[in-house]
């Protein structure tokens, strides 16, 4: 994704955040990284399934558009990566046009308004055949009656599905966690998602035998090394 582009962290899920989101997209596209709260820290396993099928179809049915759902490290944290791709026309929600700008979302007046914003300098654009200036900006837009026919379940987004292996979701977290830092300990992996340090234990075992990871060194100073 481009450095510049946006990148939003809210606490949890909820259709309130229709208008950030529409508001993202009105912007050029971004991300939008839904955490755990603090009084629940960290984040567990189980409440990701949720939003992770849910989010994609809401923002279809609400905005007409195509995002995508990924669990992410962010730092030592577990997220929900809601990829907002930009919208190739002005999007609308609820008879209200929104902005992302100057780290808001506000609402525009008029779809005037909104133009206004988005009008192209020259170092986000380009001028096409016919001498116009075109914003550098990529979408993906479909009508909200028209269903994405690629849209993956959480399921099938998963490692384990994909090569038919019998991994559990943990296993493919704590893949994730290794992968942000091979030094996470047992302990520290399992307040990380909110299991037990001998599910994680476990996880690392059949992550070892199914060739993703890699001991490197002693158990007390070594490292797991991804392999894949």
């Amino acid at each position: 994704m481009d450095e510049r582009a946006i990148t939003v962290q809210r606490s949890k899920w909820g259709n309130e955040l229709l208008p950030l989101v529409c508001g993202i997209a009105n912007a050029g596209g971004g991300r939008l990284l839904i955490a755990a709260e603090e009084k629940w820290h960290p984040l567990r396993i189980g409440k990701l399934r949720r939003p992770f099928e849910t989010i994609p179809s809401t923002v279809l049915r609400e905005l007409g558009l195509v995002c995508t759902t990924e669990p992410v490290m962010e730092g030592a944290v577990l997220n929900l990566e809601v990829g907002i791709p930009a919208a190739p026309e002005p999007v609308i929600y609820g008879g209200t046009y929104y902005l992302y700008v100057d780290g808001d979302c506000k609402p525009m007046s008029s779809l005037q308004e909104l133009k206004e914003h988005l009008k192209p300098t020259e170092e986000d654009s380009y001028l096409d055949n016919d001498g116009r200036r075109v914003p550098k900006r990529t979408a993906s837009h479909v009508s909200p009656q028209k269903q994405p026919s690629d849209r993956q379940t959480f399921e099938e987004r998963s490692v384990a599905a994909a090569e038919e292996l019998d991994m559990t979701i943990t296993d493919e977290y704590v893949l994730k966690v290794l992968r942000t830092n091979g030094r996470v300990t047992a302990t520290r992996a399992a307040a990380l998602l909110s299991v037990s340090e001998s599910t994680v234990r476990r996880s690392f075992k059949r992550l070892k035998e199914y060739g993703f990871i890699k001991r490197i060194g002693s158990n007390k100073a070594g490292y797991w090394k991804v392999l894949r």
